[in-house]
């Protein structure tokens, strides 16, 4: 039997590592149980320079391995596997991972699926939990200054703001899992280079509400994320949120999108 994808349903998958060296075999393994494997081909990028035997010929679906000579940001990277992966054959969707996911058995078809009941959507992604079962904050409303600065406040007094939006306020789906349509990501023109870290996901959740896509979590499927929060304890990370923040909230894309949000309530 061929292991070649099948175009129709077929999901190029990004994974981008930082060291993670260890991370991306195990979600190499979990990529390649049932319900996963088929009809999926990966990317796998090493941002830094890194010495681990993935066992790539051990699994059912071809990875291909790019080594970066200078790290690329999480934008360009993705954005490169895209275009990489497209250009040597067309594929139905485009899956962004983080290295330090868990993906259970079957969640990949069912993550498809919810496409064939949305209607117009761009974009989906799973519920997201920590290892300890808790159901992590990503799906958010649209940002405003004001919460980033209420949030960057209660981090400082060492609390936690941590809220679940209705539905119908999804506009963020956060990066760490994203599942697109790739001919939505294409038409948006993928991840905005600009951000160099740090809310690329809110942008392009924003660019593809406003060319009429929607987006959606599945709830149908779990997938558990050990979170490294580097922004929380380095100050060039922090910094580089903030930074990213600015940006955003200067965009032409955040005033119309916001524009678009208000015109729904």
């Amino acid at each position: 039997m061929s292991n070649r994808p099948h175009p129709v349903r077929e999901v190029l998958v990004s994974i981008v590592s930082h060291g993670h060296g260890a991370m991306v075999a195990d979600l190499l393994r979990d990529l390649a149980l049932p319900g996963n494997a088929e009809y999926i081909r990966v990317v796998l990028t090493l941002n830094v320079p890194e010495d681990v035997d993935f066992r790539l010929n051990q699994l059912p679906f071809p990875v291909e391995v790019l080594r970066n000579e200078q790290p690329l940001a999480f934008s360009a990277n993705h954005n490169r596997a895209f275009k990489l992966g497209m250009k040597q054959e067309a594929a139905a969707f485009y899956c962004v991972l983080n290295p330090d996911l868990r993906i259970p058995a079957g969640a990949m078809q069912a993550l498809r699926a919810c496409f064939d009941e949305a209607g117009t959507v761009g974009l989906v992604a799973p519920v997201v939990v920590s290892p300890e079962g808790a159901v992590e904050n990503s799906v958010r409303p649209l940002p405003t200054p004001v919460e980033i600065a209420l949030k960057v406040w209660a981090r400082l007094l060492g609390r936690k703001c941590i809220s679940e939006p209705q539905a119908s306020e999804w506009y963020w789906l956060a990066g760490m899992f994203m599942l697109f349509d790739a001919a939505a990501y294409r038409v948006v023109g993928g991840f905005d280079e600009r951000y160099f870290l740090y809310y690329e996901d809110v942008d392009i959740c924003c660019r593809l509400g406003l060319a009429g896509y929607g987006i959606r979590r599945c709830q149908s499927v779990k997938v558990i994320h050990d979170a490294r929060r580097d922004s929380h304890r380095r100050p060039w990370y922090f910094f580089m949120h903030l930074t990213s923040a600015w940006r955003f909230f200067r965009s032409p894309t955040y005033f119309r999108c916001r524009g678009m949000t208000r015109g729904r309530e």
